[in-house]
């Protein structure tokens, strides 16, 4: 019996390691944040630098974040990013955070693309950061995009 005892005590401590070694492993791993945009000016306006404003924002980002590596697909024309969207969104892999087109936004919110914020931001939150999201709310809830 005692050494029964003793091959349970071994078993139970090699299994709390081995899990204990996933979750530290798993911690230090970096997450990435896929967003989704589109290619050119929201007005249709030439810019030979599009992408320069975002990359230095991205880079800042990951500074302060070192855990965190952003990526997104360049080169996706205005025109086509609704259905680039629809697509990616309906196969599971939509991005992170997305750009959302203006005539697409109810039907997105209907159809659940958009994630609550409510469990996320207090009310300050959403009062001192977030004054635009106050005016895209769905059943008094604020929203966010797809996770």
């Amino acid at each position: 019996m005692k050494w029964q005892f003793r091959y349970m005590v071994i078993l139970i401590s090699s299994l709390l390691l081995v899990a204990l070694g996933f979750v530290l492993w798993t911690s230090t791993q970096k997450k990435i944040l896929r967003i989704g945009v589109y290619a050119g000016s929201s007005w249709d306006v030439p810019n030979s630098r599009e992408n320069r404003i975002l990359d230095n924002i991205i880079r800042q980002f990951e500074k302060s974040h070192p855990q965190v590596r952003v990526v997104y697909e360049s080169g996706i024309p205005k025109k086509d990013y609704d259905g680039w969207l629809a697509e990616k969104i309906l196969k599971g892999e939509q991005p992170d955070v997305f750009m959302v087109p203006e005539n697409d936004f109810s039907m997105l919110a209907a159809s659940g693309a958009f994630k609550s914020l409510d469990s996320l931001l207090s009310k300050d939150e959403v009062a001192a950061y977030y004054p635009v999201l106050s005016s895209r709310t769905i059943s008094g809830a604020q929203l966010c995009f797809a996770d």
